[in-house]
């Protein structure tokens, strides 16, 4: 064991530098470790031949890639020297104006749609919205001119009322007496006559004018004595002519009965009292056939108003209706107030609307 000892170190020593089959010969029991130090020999040589090869193929692909990349700037190079010709310039213009100029015009007209229906879209907001702030602004002035108007409205109305204070209105008077007891002086009736019938000699249209007023003042006359009669005979109230500042008829399309008979009064208080004593023509025999009735000269709304109460009166929808003063007051039944009545409309609600257009249609 001491001399093998030296050996077995130097093969040990210089175990790459054998061969297999020496070192196989000297220790056959290390088969195994032979086999596997050949496999891994061959491992060896089989990844430094696979290093090779990718070595070899990355210097071919740097070669490839770096002659590709050549000739792509060659190309390029070559392509740039070309299109920079003026007939190679001329050709891709024309190539590209075929072909992008109908693109251009869809995009354009698409863009001009698209503008034109968001500019109309805007436009018709403005639009919509200037007309309903000028609707607006509209309102709020009609608004307040009819408030205004209804005011001036009623200051005309209570101006009229006021302005007829003094006047009633008959109806069925006759333009002569009925009896022949007339209580107007024939001095008195001449000196009107003479005064109304003056005329200058030396102008025929002042002539022609001054007939045409003798024959107002005559009917005038008329009226004013057949009124001073009825008021005599049957009301008991002496009036004079000086009581009385006009007298005329208000001619309607009806020739069944006579026209009304407006009468202005000098003073409030003989047209009161005429008012007052009205009520004894219903008992007159006289005028039984022919009735005579006195009223106040009512406006046109209250007019109205006081027909339409009438009408209710006469339907049993209100106790009674009757005119002061130039106002209609009502009274819903026997026990209650007496109601101012200003417009129609303060009439029973539901009743007023038809019997306005019974009104209308039957006045």
């Amino acid at each position: 064991m001491y001399v093998l000892r030296p050996k077995v170190t130097w093969i040990a020593t210089d175990l790459r530098f054998e061969s297999n089959s020496f070192l196989l010969h000297l220790f056959p029991s290390f088969s195994d470790l032979h086999v596997r130090v050949a496999q891994r020999t061959d491992m060896s040589k089989k990844a430094a031949k696979a290093e090779d090869k990718a070595a070899k193929a990355e210097d071919k692909a740097a070669k490839t890639d770096d002659t590709k990349a050549e000739d792509k700037a060659a190309k390029t190079d070559e392509i740039i020297e070309i299109i920079q010709e003026q007939k190679v310039m001329d050709i891709i213009w024309a190539k590209l104006s075929e072909s992008i100029t109908p693109l251009i015009e869809i995009i354009v007209s698409k863009m001009t749609a698209s503008l034109k229906a968001t500019f109309e879209e805007m436009m018709d907001q403005k639009i919509t919205d200037r007309v309903a702030e000028i609707k607006a602004s509209s309102d709020a002035k009609w608004v307040k001119i009819n408030s205004e108007l209804e005011v001036i409205n009623v200051r005309i109305e209570e101006a009229d009322i006021r302005s007829r204070s003094k006047s009633l209105i008959i109806h069925g008077m006759p333009d002569q007496p009925r009896f022949d007891a007339s209580t107007i002086s024939q001095t008195e009736l001449n000196s009107r006559s003479e005064t109304s019938t003056t005329v200058r000699p030396d102008d025929s249209s002042t002539a022609q004018t001054g007939t045409t007023s003798s024959r107002r003042n005559q009917r005038s006359m008329e009226l004013l004595e057949s009124f001073l009669h009825i008021s005599r005979t049957y009301l008991d109230i002496d009036l004079s002519a000086d009581d009385i500042t006009d007298i005329h008829r208000i001619y309607i399309k009806n020739g069944k009965q006579p026209a009304p008979v407006v009468v202005e009064f000098f003073s409030k208080m003989a047209r009161d009292r005429i008012l007052q004593s009205r009520k004894q023509l219903r008992s007159a025999p006289a005028i039984r056939d022919h009735p005579i009735y006195i009223n106040e000269n009512l406006t046109k709304r209250n007019a109205h108003v006081f027909a339409l109460a009438r009408r209710l009166v006469k339907d049993k929808v209100i106790h009674s209706a009757w005119t002061l003063n130039g106002y209609t007051y009502i009274k819903s039944d026997d026990e209650s107030r007496p109601r101012k009545i200003l417009l129609q409309t303060e009439l029973p609600q539901a009743m007023w609307s038809a019997q306005a257009q019974n009104v209308i249609d039957n006045p």
